[in-house]
This record gives C-alpha cells, sequence and structure tokens, in this order.
C-alpha cells in the first residue's frame, strides 16, 4: 500500500489520450496541461452557481456567461479571504491562467465537450467575450464585478 501513488480524485487529468481510432483528433490531450487548472476552478464555479440557484428554483437552470464569469472571479475571492484588496485573487486566477473572460469561456467550451456541463441551444462561446480582463482595471470591464465588496 505505501508503494502506490497517491491520486487526488478532485483534481483533472493533466493529459488524456486517445488513439487515432477512438478520435478524430488523434494523440491530441483530452485536456491540454494549460486548461487543466482552469478547467477544476470554473466547474466548481459552475456547481457553485448552480447550487445557490436551485436553491431558489427545483427546475434546471441556466447559467449565463455573466454569471458564470462573476462566479469564477467570487470562487477566486472565497479562495483568498485574508486580501481585502483583491491583488491575491487576481495573482490566484493568473496562476490558474484565467486572465480572461475569454480564458472561462475556453474552459466551459472543453468542459461541455467532455460532458461535464452542458450548453444551451443559444449559447456561444463568444458570450464569454470582452467580459473581464485582469489587466485592466476593473472599473472598466462589462461586467460589474467589485473585489473590495466581495472580499468585505
Amino acid at each position: 500500500m505505501a508503494d502506490e501513488p497517491r491520486i487526488n480524485p478532485y483534481s483533472p487529468p493533466v493529459t488524456s489520450f486517445h488513439s487515432d481510432e477512438e478520435s478524430p483528433q488523434g494523440n491530441q490531450p483530452l485536456i491540454p496541461a494549460d486548461l487543466a487548472i482552469d478547467l477544476q476552478h470554473v466547474i466548481s464555479a459552475v456547481n457553485y452557481a448552480i447550487t445557490e440557484r436551485q436553491s431558489h428554483d427545483n427546475e434546471e437552470v441556466h447559467i449565463s456567461a455573466s454569471e458564470i464569469c462573476q462566479m469564477v472571479l467570487a470562487l477566486a475571492c472565497r479562495m483568498t479571504p485574508y486580501d481585502t484588496s483583491g491583488n491575491e485573487a487576481i495573482e490566484y486566477l493568473r496562476e490558474m491562467n484565467i486572465r480572461t473572460s475569454e480564458d472561462v469561456g475556453l474552459a466551459i467550451e472543453e468542459l461541455n465537450r467532455l460532458g461535464l456541463t452542458r450548453a444551451d441551444d443559444g449559447a456561444h462561446p463568444s458570450d464569454f467575450d470582452g467580459l473581464f480582463d485582469l489587466g485592466t482595471p476593473a472599473g472598466q470591464w462589462k461586467l460589474s464585478f467589485d473585489f473590495a465588496t466581495e472580499l468585505s
């Protein structure tokens, strides 16, 4: 038992490969290494948003691109609660390779492809375009989010 590798069942695989017969992608990673952490944070945010919404409604819910991005940012704040400036939350997201709302959209697209989330018929990756960019001040984002308010 002591010689067996320790595996975290909650972390996504860094890479998974399919043979040429199984996938038209050939030997392309199922989850690229640079998205692996993004997917874990994004799926947690989506699940949290759905849980919050379903507590008020028993039907299946739709979570919009802006709501997903809000929850991705809010979850980063919850992961770094001791910094009231939001700087640690921003750094946490950067470490996760989440720098823009488009990154979140790519993660959602991959989660949909893997069958871990399901997009509505009218949903499109462009729904995530330009909502936030950690390289610009939050006041310039299309998404209304205030780190100070979230962290208070």
